[in-house]
């Protein structure tokens, strides 16, 4: 249960933020509080009643504790780790709640195990405030130790008679000790995991959309020097291209800080940067499209895919000069999977080059080489792991096809 709601906790980005930043106010407060608190009143019930002659009953919901009668239970355990993971204010205020209920069974712990929970949750949160992020798995189990030998000392000092108090620690203390101890380690231990999953995350993701962010140099200083070029024989068309340069740039910064976008707008991005091309290399270039389904379009992609292959298109058919390079772009649904396929009709990739690329950055000495493609494969791993697929199938002088194969994110 308690790996169960880390898992929920920190799944759930508006409770985790809550959680991480330590942030006492607010709905996502109140939600936490009320998640650990009724996991924890869950805890007092799914215990055993014990009495002083050895008898084991359950806990029924309404049901009253008779004096000789404790509990034997994981409530501190949920208490503890509410400290832990959200600091005093949440671990006091789920401790008072959880407290309150189990002192409201009565029997002769009724007011130690109340108010043992009560400090269980404040003293662990206290530890978390001091410690703060150096908390680790095993710091959370001896913080849990030291909640249940607070809780033991309680029983001994407040319950009545001292006789019975003295056999209930004998029989429950070493249990609760390995409960609590070892339930705590594991919290924090998947916690710690999580949270490194979620930094490395976002780590890469940073990068990605910095890469995203950069426009090819070589692109932009031989659009500008094309439309330097243009203002002396058309100076309307010249306008016009710079007007568009400006909004694809705009674009260009706009997508690098999101993660996906949908096909169409890639689609749109994609024909400004081949109307530049198209301003370089005149009529040498023959783009296509060919799309099975207009839905498909809406379906998302990482931002800057297709001008990834379509540069890397251009890039080898740029070469061939006997015949104008032609690109087709072809979007089709298979199952439950969408594939982009870019077919170019240039020089073609050589068979040891091609058993390289994509799986490692390959150098090359034209734009959009396999350091572009290496890095679009990363991407999707991130996003899709081993649901997305990229396979380039190429013959020397026959030209390339790089097929991309998705995840469906919308029905088409």
């Amino acid at each position: 249960m308690i790996i169960t709601l880390a898992f929920v906790i920190f799944r759930t980005s508006y409770l985790r933020d809550h959680l991480l930043h330590g942030n006492r106010y607010g709905s996502g407060w109140l939600i936490l509080a009320g998640l650990f608190s009724a996991l924890a009143i869950y805890g007092t019930h799914a215990g055993m009643v014990v009495s002083m002659d050895g008898e084991m009953t359950p806990v029924p919901w309404s049901y009253e504790l008779r004096e000789g009668e404790a509990v034997v239970n994981f409530r501190d355990l949920v208490v503890v780790t509410s400290g832990l993971a959200g600091g005093p204010w949440l671990g006091a205020s789920v401790g008072a709640i959880a407290g309150f209920e189990r002192y409201r069974l009565g029997g002769f712990t009724g007011l130690s195990c109340g108010l043992a929970s009560l400090l269980g949750g404040l003293l662990a949160g206290l530890f978390r405030r001091k410690l703060d992020a150096r908390i680790t798995p095993k710091s959370a189990a001896g913080i849990a130790a030291f909640a249940v030998i607070v809780q033991m000392a309680l029983i001994l000092f407040l319950a009545k008679p001292f006789g019975q108090a003295i056999i209930l620690v004998k029989q429950i203390g070493v249990p609760m000790l390995l409960t609590v101890t070892a339930g705590c380690y594991v919290f924090q231990q998947v916690i710690q995991v999580l949270d490194r999953d979620r930094l490395e995350l976002l780590a890469r993701r940073a990068e990605i959309r910095a890469l995203h962010a950069q426009t090819e140099p070589h692109f932009l200083i031989n659009t500008l020097s094309n439309i330097i070029a243009l203002i002396r024989t058309d100076a309307d068309k010249a306008r016009h291209y710079l007007t568009e340069l400006g909004q694809f740039l705009q674009e260009t910064k706009a997508y690098a800080k999101i993660d996906t976008i949908t096909v169409e707008e890639e689609l749109q991005h994609l024909h400004k940067y081949l109307d530049f091309q198209r301003l370089r290399f005149d009529d040498s270039i023959n783009y296509h499209e060919t799309i099975e389904d207009p839905a498909l379009l809406k379906n998302q992609i990482p931002p800057r895919t297709l001008h990834t292959l379509v540069e890397n298109a251009l890039a080898h058919g740029s070469h061939s000069s006997e015949k104008p390079c032609t690109i087709t772009v072809m979007l089709r649904k298979r199952e439950k999977f969408l594939e982009l396929s870019v077919e170019d009709t240039g020089v073609g990739i050589s068979p040891e080059r091609l058993a390289r690329i994509g799986n490692e950055p390959v150098s090359s000495n034209h734009e959009g080489g396999g350091h572009a493609l290496y890095q679009l494969q990363q991407t999707l791993k991130l996003m899709w792991g081993d649901d997305a697929q990229l396979v380039i199938s190429s013959q020397v002088t026959q030209g390339t096809t790089v097929t991309l194969i998705l995840p469906l994110t919308q029905a088409g």
